[in-house]
């Protein structure tokens, strides 16, 4: 008999199992993060700073590259506490939103609490996270109308509200980063959840950026290849996204035309 976590659902555009091996605790994944690479997606996804991460090179990038690194190292030797946060696992959610030109949209990945005693009737015990996890996806992915009533009870609440948690049980909250996720996918949702952490620090360098006139100097080619491949990887998923919803409206197209043929 099939276990119940064994389904496959699509979650963010791919065919995803709800692996155990895929929860990790917050101060263990950002153990596993590269610094520039996370820079570069808050650059790109914070706050509308509308900065290119890929056009900031030299000591504007080291300037903010040092914030990132030392601001880790904090991270690093803080030790979790993942007594408080029992019934919260922070998962990746993917949304939509119309850039206000043309007919364009963007697409982000973020982070989002999930409350498993809210968002299901199975124990809230640690070893039973995926299984409830994998309940609660499967219940978006076939009434996806329901989002809006699960923000409203409680069961997805938005990361905003850790701001002012100690940052030892923000990193032993449990975190579910899907192995199906790219790369920069993966450092999107943990670049939300070290902005909420950091915010003041980061929102200070910005400004001494901006008001000072740092001579540039070219980044490594080492870094270069490596946020070249981290976007690059990005870049092919999303361009395969849209094959899929080309195909979606042809298909469209094809069940309206065999409907006109029919009344013809």
């Amino acid at each position: 008999m099939k276990k119940m976590h064994d389904r496959q659902i699509n979650y963010c555009f791919a065919d995803t199992e709800v692996d155990p091996h895929d929860i990790t605790c917050v101060h263990e994944a950002f153990k596993a993060m590269h610094p520039e690479e996370l820079l570069d997606v808050l650059l790109e996804n914070q706050l509308g700073w509308k900065l290119d991460p890929q056009a900031l090179t030299g000591s504007a990038k080291r300037f903010l590259l040092a914030k990132t690194q030392a601001i880790l190292d904090m991270i690093y030797a803080i030790d979790p506490d993942p007594d408080q946060c029992l019934d919260e696992v922070l998962i990746p959610l993917q949304s939509f939103e119309y850039s206000g030109h043309g007919m364009s949209f963007t697409r982000t990945v973020r982070s989002v609490i999930l409350d498993v005693s809210k968002a299901s009737s199975e124990p809230s015990e640690r070893m039973e996270y995926a299984l409830s996890i994998n309940d609660m996806l499967q219940r978006m992915k076939d009434h996806p109308h329901e989002e809006g009533e699960l923000w409203g009870c409680g069961a997805l609440r938005r990361i905003d509200e850790l701001i002012m948690r100690p940052w030892s049980e923000i990193l032993g909250h449990p975190i579910w980063i899907p192995s199906s996720l790219t790369s920069y996918e993966a450092c999107a949702e943990l670049a939300g959840l070290f902005w909420v952490m950091a915010y003041n620090g980061f929102a200070e360098a910005i400004f001494d950026i901006r008001a000072s006139s740092l001579p540039e100097v070219p980044s490594s080619e080492e870094a270069k290849m490596r946020i070249d491949g981290m976007y690059e990887e990005h870049r092919l998923k999303m361009f395969r996204i849209s094959e899929m919803l080309n195909c979606n409206s042809v298909a469209d197209a094809m069940r309206a035309a065999r409907a006109l043929k029919r009344i013809a």
